[in-house]
């Protein structure tokens, strides 16, 4: 299964952004402790994070020429998306001592993998996006 441009484009574009959140996010939390006081680093990136993963995933996915030869384009991208999240947090957890807690590198891609194969059982019977029961009728 070969990734597709925008699939590439999608990967690339939220590892620069997963990185670049991580080691503000890390900045904004040691401004935080030392101001005892939540500050925009905290409060504002973490949404502007989520709304870069949102519009990519929405404008990349939804323009992709894969989608209309490529059965579950969606778990290509979901799979991405897990991999570039783990991607992020072993660069958290190499650069910023304070992420290497094992809790969270472990149960992070426990979490990833049941949400894709929740993913996968939800659509593996679906073909382009049609399920079987509406397309032999």
């Amino acid at each position: 299964m070969k990734p597709t441009r925008n699939l590439v484009i999608f990967s690339i574009l939220n590892l620069c952004t997963t990185i670049l959140f991580v080691t503000f996010l890390d900045k904004g939390i040691l401004i935080a402790e030392a101001e005892d006081a939540p500050n925009t680093y905290v409060t504002v990136l973490p949404l502007l994070y989520a709304m870069t993963w949102f519009i990519s995933g929405l404008v990349l996915g939804k323009t992709d020429n894969g989608r209309k030869r490529r059965y579950n384009l969606g778990l290509a991208y979901h799979l991405a998306s897990i991999i570039v999240t783990m991607l992020g947090i072993l660069f958290a957890a190499v650069v910023f001592a304070r992420f290497r807690e094992w809790q969270f590198i472990v149960f992070s891609p426990i979490v990833m993998g049941i949400s894709l194969v929740a993913h996968w059982l939800g659509t593996r019977d679906e073909t382009k996006g049609i399920e079987k029961e509406k397309a032999f009728k």
